[in-house]
């Protein structure tokens, strides 16, 4: 199975399609309108909402996870995104994760979103295991 994500991230804006390829052919796993086929956890979810075919994420730390429980299974995927930031923005994106209620993911990678914040760590470093 191939996972392809394209994205605009921002602190305030995040514009996701998400397509994955079951015998070759691309699904899209992001309708535009809705957050249908996501979880998010319970920490703080009005932190994402839908606006103009975008999900915007504006607020204080949330984690959304792919699959009805949030809890998809993928094995061999690739990940492709476009980021868009302001300045001072600091942000991730999380794979081979599983769902949680709150804080931290504790299962999983993050790959880092920040250009511009104080955290050492930035844009394409994998948290904790390959900085760049």
């Amino acid at each position: 199975m191939k996972l392809k994500i394209k994205s605009i991230l921002s602190l305030f804006t995040l514009s996701l399609l998400i397509t994955s390829a079951n015998a070759g052919e691309w699904v899209s796993m992001f309708d535009g309108k809705t957050l249908n086929g996501w979880k998010v956890n319970t920490e703080n979810p009005k932190t994402f909402s839908v606006v103009d075919g975008t999900i915007k994420v504006f607020g204080p730390r949330a984690h959304m996870f792919y699959g009805e429980d949030g809890n998809a299974k993928f094995k061999d995927f690739e990940f492709e995104c476009e980021v868009k930031t302001t300045k001072g923005a600091n942000a991730g994106i999380f794979f081979h994760s599983a769902y949680q209620a709150s804080g931290w993911p504790v299962v999983g990678y993050e790959a880092q979103v920040n250009a511009t914040h104080s955290d050492w760590r930035k844009t394409a470093s994998v948290y904790s295991f390959k900085d760049v």
